[in-house]
C-alpha cells in the first residue's frame, strides 16, 4: 500500500503512533523525549547559547527543556508487531499491472493523522530539529535553524537523576558518575562505574526537510561527527503554525526513514518575570495554539546557572496556555540554594520518532524561549557590569549575587 504522505511503498501496516516509511524499506516507530543542558556567561547576564552544533550523543536541537520529566511527553519505547500481509493473505501484490497502488489514485484517501511521539530521554540517541530560537538577551534577534545528529549510543551522564515529582513536573539533579581508573578520551563512565566506548556520530545519508516557508532544506552529514545543518539563512519564523513538516532521511548506517510533525507559533509568555516563592505554586501563562492537542510545552527552571548544586525543575505539559509548577517542588529547589540570574526556558513543540538499531531518534519542530527571567524574594543578581547591591551587601562574582 502507498503512504499518502510520502508516496513510498509501505510493507507493514501495524504501527505505533503513525507510519514511518524508509527510503529503502520501512522502519518502525517508538515513542518519546530528552533532556536540557543550561550554560551561563561568566561576565554578564544569562546569554543565549549559539545555535547548537550537535555532537555525537547530544541533542541536535540544543538544550532540551523536557529533559526532566522523562516523558517528553510520552517517554515509552514500543515495538510494532510484525507487519500484516499487504495482499490480505492472498499472496498477490495489491498493485496494478503498472506497479502502482490503485489506492494511490484516490484523491479522497485521508492522510495518516499526526500524533505526538517524542523519544524518551533514556533511549534517545539523537534526531533532527527545526526550531524558532528566541534568545534570553532582548538585544539579540530571534532566528530559525535546522540541525541534526544521531549517535550509536547514549551518554549515561546526560540522563539526570529524578529526586521527586509532582503534577506535570519533577525535580532532577545532574548525574555525577565516577570511574576509577578514569576513562580515556574515547570512553564514558556508566552507572556501574565502568568505562564504555563513547557514542560516535552516524552517517545516515542525505536528509531533506520540507514544509518550511523558504522551501526544501537539503542536508548532508559532515564528517567526522556526521552533524547535519542547513546552509544559508532561514526566515523567522521558518514555518507557519500547523504546517505539515516532513523529514526524509536517505539511510546509511541505518535504514532510511520518514518522520512528520507540524509547525508551531512562536511561544510568548505573559509574565515579564516568573516568580518563585517558598511554599507557593508558580504559574506560567501564554497564548495557547489555534488547535489544541497538537503540541506540548516543556519547561526547565534553573536557579543555579552560575554555581551551586546542579538541581533543576523540569516540566512537560499540555500546550493549553498555562503550566503550574507545584509548591513542593518550588520549595525544595529554593531550599537547595541558588545563584544570580535564575531563568526558565520554555519550549512549544511537535514531534515524531523512529526506532533505530541504537535507540530512538526523533524530529522535533519547536519554538524555544530561552532564559526568561525568574525573580526570587531577597535575591539581587549582579556581575562585573551590574554590581549595584543593597546597602551592606557586595557582589559575590563567583555566584553572581549580592550577599
Amino acid at each position: 500500500m502507498m503512504d499518502r504522505r510520502t508516496g513510498l511503498r509501505a510493507r507493514t501496516e501495524p504501527r505505533h503512533g503513525h507510519m514511518v516509511v524508509g527510503a529503502s524499506r520501512p522502519v518502525m516507530l517508538a515513542g518519546v523525549l530528552a533532556g536540557v543542558l543550561c550554560a551561563c556567561s561568566e561576565d554578564g547576564p544569562p546569554m543565549m547559547m549559539a545555535a547548537d552544533e550537535p555532537s555525537a550523543g547530544e541533542d541536535p536541537a540544543g538544550s532540551d527543556p523536557a529533559g526532566g520529566t522523562g516523558e517528553d511527553p510520552t517517554d515509552s519505547k514500543g515495538e510494532d508487531p510484525a507487519g500484516s500481509d499487504p495482499a490480505g493473505g492472498t499472496g498477490e501484490d495489491p498493485t496494478d499491472s503498472k506497479g502502482e497502488d490503485p489506492a494511490d489514485s484516490d484523491p479522497d484517501m485521508p492522510e495518516a493523522p499526526y500524533a505526538y511521539s517524542a523519544c524518551a530521554r533514556d533511549t534517545r540517541v539523537g534526531g533532527f530539529a527545526a526550531s524558532l530560537e528566541q534568545p534570553g538577551d532582548p538585544s539579540l534577534d530571534p532566528y530559525s535553524q535546522v540541525s541534526g545528529a544521531v549517535s550509536n549510543g547514549i551518554i549515561p551522564m546526560n540522563i539526570p537523576e529524578r529526586v521527586m515529582a509532582a503534577g506535570e513536573c519533577e525535580l532532577v539533579r545532574g548525574r555525577q558518575l565516577f570511574c576509577d581508573p578514569e576513562c580515556g578520551g574515547d570512553e564514558t563512565c556508566d552507572e556501574g562505574g565502568t568505562c564504555q566506548p563513547h557514542p560516535v556520530g552516524q552517517d545516515l545519508g542525505a536528509a531533506t526537510l520540507t514544509g518550511l516557508i523558504d522551501g526544501t532544506v537539503s542536508m548532508s552529514p559532515r564528517a567526522p561527527k556526521y552533524n547535519y545543518a542547513n546552509t544559508g539563512s532561514l526566515s523567522y519564523p521558518a514555518f507557519e503554525e500547523g504546517a505539515p513538516i516532513r523529514l526524509e532521511v536517505e539511510g546509511g548506517a541505518a535504514d532510511g526513514f520518514v518522520l512528520s510533525a507540524e509547525g508551531v507559533a512562536p511561544l510568548a509568555v505573559n509574565e515579564s518575570e516568573v516568580a518563585l516563592m517558598d511554599g507557593q505554586a508558580t504559574v506560567v501563562t501564554w497564548t495557547p495554539p489555534a488547535e489544541a492537542g497538537r503540541s506540548r510545552v516543556l519547561a526547565t527552571v534553573n536557579i543555579s546557572l552560575h554555581g551551586g548544586d546542579p538541581f533543576r525543575i523540569e516540566c512537560d505539559g499540555e500546550d493549553d496556555g498555562e503550566l503550574e509548577i507545584p509548591a513542593e517542588l518550588v520549595s525544595e529547589l529554593l531550599k537547595i540554594d541558588y545563584s544570580g540570574f535564575p531563568a526558565i526556558t520554555l519550549r512549544r513543540q511537535t514531534a515524531d520518532s523512529v526506532e533505530l538499531p541504537w535507540g530512538c531518534a526523533d524530529l522535533r519542530v519547536f519554538s524555544v524561549l530561552d532564559r526568561h527571567p525568574i525573580s526570587i524574594p531577597g535575591l539581587t543578581s549582579c556581575n562585573e557590569n551590574q554590581a549595584t547591591c543593597p546597602a551592606g551587601q557586595a557582589c559575590n562574582l563567583a555566584v553572581m549575587r549580592c550577599e
